[in-house]
């Protein structure tokens, strides 16, 4: 809920337009000599351009206006009248515009703003409606990296290269998107939405119909998929170093910081093991020969504990300094040529065509049930119930869509020959590297890193065994 100070009372965008008029004020306004000042006109023409979807609350309004206005007596009266009921009206839109800083000036619609547009058109009968639901890969990385600040820039941009994706798609099908109406809205975190309402003759069938991609596009296709495809090379345009979102070298940076963290961990480990003394002989026996040939003995039985101790630590820690060194050179070479690119996986909902299956059908009917015995009005639950099917049926593609992309993605890093040049392959390595950075905690990211040494491992124990299998047919083959 949205509260506004207005002359010693606390107004709330929940309340009716009388109880704004419930005040003393505090201050004598200017005498106006006019005593004919119409502003129903004006607040009609206010509430045309505001962000309150519903007609009816603007009809409610207005209806306020009109008869306060004629109980009125002078100028003075007319223009505190009109004062609050502006403030009313923005207190309103309030509940319909995303409240974060970077949007909020822009004025951008949320989710709430939508729901009420669906309403609207659900009731008047028409469900020639197409629902978009996007979400960007990459804000989490920017601000567990780079800060939130940073973060506030990259949305700006994904949300910008979203409007420039559907004046694209406009421009390519001037024709069909003349019935159109497209609307963009944020839906919290890093997620998108469209919303695009046909008109109600079905002249455009959104079901059906195909869009061109850009004017160069020979192929049509359905609307979610020539969008998604647009919309990807638009964000990939994005040029985050550039614009101040991400520094590869924090990137780097933070690598090598979680490798030291590592080391150091690593390091009192080693010390603790060689205070325990049977743990200390076996530490001991792995490393007889090099220990041997440093200090100039022959057994381990000529070597006192404690010169022992000093000189395992001593030549364990050069070993995994060497170690260091190599994979704090793997990370300068693997950022090198490190590309942060954002794009964004899209799910879509047509209601005409949820409501031809039959489950789906189902689905709606054991809704309506439900808020018919809440006392909800036979009408509104259908509605209601329809709205439910339809953001939900956008929201659950997306995600499915969602965790295609990254499965390919990941298994085109693990399985692509590295000489392809491929798009699945390049998009996989440029999206498994960003995904390793993605969001991750210090434990999370030690992790992370422990995976990666144990494939390793997992390679040369698959050389040794290759290599053992190879001598054991060998020595089948003598023995035939």
């Amino acid at each position: 809920m949205i509260y506004l100070k207005t002359r010693g009372l606390l107004l709330s965008n929940h309340d009716s337009p009388q109880k704004l008029f419930m005040f003393k004020n505090e201050k004598q306004v200017d005498k106006i000599e006019s005593k004919n000042i119409d502003i129903k006109a004006e607040i009609e023409e206010m509430l045309k351009s505001s962000k309150i979807p519903s007609q009816k609350e603007k009809e409610d309004i207005l209806s306020f206006v009109t008869e306060f206005q004629s109980k009125a007596e002078g100028g003075e009266r007319l223009l505190k009248t009109k004062e609050i009921i502006e403030e009313y009206i923005r207190l309103k839109e309030g509940q319909y515009i995303d409240q974060r800083a970077v949007f909020k000036e822009k004025e951008v619609v949320n989710k709430s703003y939508i729901k009420e547009i669906i309403k609207n058109s659900f009731f008047e009968g028409n469900k020639n409606v197409m629902k978009i639901s996007i979400d960007v890969e990459g804000l989490k990385t920017v601000n567990d990296i780079m800060g939130h600040e940073a973060g506030d820039i990259y949305l700006v941009r994904v949300h910008e290269e979203i409007e420039k994706t559907i004046e694209e798609i406009k421009e390519a099908n001037k024709e069909i998107c003349e019935e159109l109406d497209f609307v963009i809205s944020t839906e919290g975190g890093d997620e998108f939405g469209i919303l695009v309402i046909g008109k109600k003759d079905g002249r455009v069938d959104l079901a059906n119909q195909e869009f061109k991609q850009s004017a160069k596009d020979k192929n049509g296709q359905i609307l979610d998929r020539a969008l998604n495809g647009r919309l990807n090379d638009n964000l990939n345009d994005i040029d985050t170093e550039k614009e101040g979102i991400l520094d590869i070298k924090k990137v780097d940076e933070r690598f090598k910081k979680i490798h030291e963290i590592r080391f150091q961990k690593t390091l009192q480990k080693i010390e603790e093991n060689l205070k325990d003394k049977k743990k200390y002989e076996k530490i001991a026996q792995r490393n007889k020969e090099e220990l041997l040939r440093r200090i100039d003995k022959t057994s381990l039985e000529e070597v006192s504990a404690e010169e022992g101790k000093r000189m395992l630590f001593k030549i364990i820690k050069e070993s995994l300094e060497k170690k260091q060194k190599q994979k704090l050179s793997e990370i300068d070479e693997r950022f090198a040529e490190y590309e942060f690119f954002a794009s964004a996986s899209s799910g879509e909902s047509i209601m005409s065509e949820l409501l031809e299956e039959t489950e789906n059908q189902e689905l709606v009917e054991k809704k309506i049930k439900e808020l018919l015995a809440n006392g909800v009005l036979e009408n509104e639950a259908r509605v209601l119930s329809e709205m439910d099917l339809f953001l939900r049926s956008a929201d659950n593609r997306m995600n499915s869509e969602k965790d295609l992309f990254k499965l390919e993605a990941r298994q085109a890093v693990r399985l692509g020959d590295k000489k392809k040049k491929d798009n699945l392959y390049k998009e996989g390595r440029k999206l498994s590297t960003h995904m390793l950075v993605i969001s991750r905690s210090d434990e999370q990211m030690e992790l992370l890193l422990e995976n990666e040494d144990m494939n390793g491992k997992i390679e040369e124990l698959n050389e040794k065994i290759k290599e053992l299998k190879e001598a054991l047919n060998n020595c089948e083959a003598k023995l035939r």
